[in-house]
């Protein structure tokens, strides 16, 4: 067995750069592979949360294309009667002043209503369990001639004051609301919004319908996302511009054909580097075929005789597990940070299913190249080598 070692060993070192060449190849088409192990693992994972983050979100967000354009309620009526549209919520952006009943805190804020009982806010709040009314406050906190915190009026009452037109004359009422929460936001309190349930909304609205008779945005919810695609193409043909996360089935083809494309990339230089090797190891063959046949008129089984090819291919692969594995953890932040720019949290975690997708590529390119060999190896005859030489 020592014999057959050494043999092995000394024939690789005959080939030295047709070696160098099979372990690259192999250790690269590995490596690949492994990114795009890796890429496809993440995408399920982050496939998944986009699933359900689009379920629970179907929504179109549409504008006029002018500037300071706006969109009339008619138009908002027409637009709910489109197939798989559930219900579109006008934002309406009203002015209003916020007051703390027990203190001097007033500013002026907008006011905007949101379908809490039916629609998880964009912030992922979820309300719609519970019977709730009143008001949302951006999560913030600001300075006066003392701190103010917007989480400290959280289950206390504050007055909303709104201005309409009645009869001619301008007349300012007021509603008084519970802070039902806060809502993270990087904006400033006064550059956020205060949202409303749609229940106190609607007892405004009751009283300046007659005055408000437009908007300048809308958000379309859709029974579904399959309808998104659709509905969106049917808002721009009306004329507004239009806002939506994309599809999930756009999404899911954008990472196949990258997944796709790494992998081809990898079976090709795994082919390559399977008929390098396979002509490495008949060259080999060719050139022991005396030591061969003297191995095997000394009583060496074919087998004994085949495990030298095996034990030379075997080499091959462990050395370009070793190398790709190495590969891998060296440019493992520079992957990632590639990753990043065309998927959000996607990552190339290196753990114990990349080492076998490392294994099963050496057995399956090993096992592959030996076919041919391990043949040609068992036709050779001892009497016909011993003839010729």
């Amino acid at each position: 067995m020592q014999q057959i070692i050494r043999i092995t060993i000394n024939n690789i070192k005959k080939t030295k750069v047709k070696a160098v060449i099979i372990v690259i190849l192999m250790s690269l088409a590995m490596f690949i592979s492994s990114v795009a192990f890796s890429l496809y693992l993440s995408s399920l994972n982050i496939t998944n949360e986009k699933v359900e983050k689009l379920e629970e979100k179907a929504k179109i967000k549409i504008m006029p294309f002018e500037a300071g354009g706006k969109i009339p309620l008619s138009a908002i009526n027409h637009i709910e009667t489109m197939e798989g549209v559930s219900y579109v919520l006008p934002e309406y952006n009203l002015p209003c002043m916020i007051e703390d009943p027990k203190s001097d805190f007033a500013y002026s804020i907008t006011v905007d209503t949101y379908d809490f009982k039916n629609n998880i806010f964009m912030s992922d709040i979820d309300l719609r369990n519970e019977d709730v009314s009143g008001i949302l406050l951006p999560d913030v906190e600001f300075e006066t001639y003392k701190v103010v915190t917007m989480k400290n009026f959280v289950d206390q009452e504050m007055d909303i004051k709104y201005s309409y037109i009645k009869n001619g004359e301008i007349v300012t009422d007021s509603i008084r609301c519970k802070v039902i929460g806060v809502y993270p936001t990087k904006e400033s309190f006064l550059g956020s919004k205060v949202y409303m349930t749609m229940d106190i909304f609607n007892e405004i609205m009751s009283v300046m319908s007659g005055d408000v008779l437009s908007v300048y945005s809308a958000q379309i919810y859709l029974d579904d996302v399959g309808y998104m695609n659709k509905v969106a193409e049917q808002l721009e043909d009306i004329g507004y511009e239009v806002f939506y996360e994309s599809t999930i089935e756009d999404y899911i083809k954008t990472l196949k054909g990258f997944v796709e494309l790494t992998m081809a990339i990898a079976v090709v230089i795994m082919t390559l580097s399977m008929i390098i090797m396979i002509q490495a190891v008949l060259t080999g063959i060719q050139r022991r075929s005396i030591t061969i046949g003297v191995l095997k008129a000394h009583g060496y089984s074919d087998s004994i005789v085949c495990f030298m090819t095996c034990l030379e291919v075997v080499i091959y692969g462990l050395s370009s597990t070793v190398i790709s594995m190495i590969l891998c953890f060296v440019t493992k932040s520079k992957v990632n940070e590639i990753f990043s720019y065309f998927m959000e949290n996607a990552s190339f975690a290196i753990d114990w299913k990349i080492l076998l997708v490392h294994l099963i590529i050496a057995i399956g390119v090993s096992a592959i190249s030996l076919i041919i060999p391990i043949k040609k190896m068992k036709k050779i005859n001892v009497i016909d080598v011993l003839k010729a030489n």
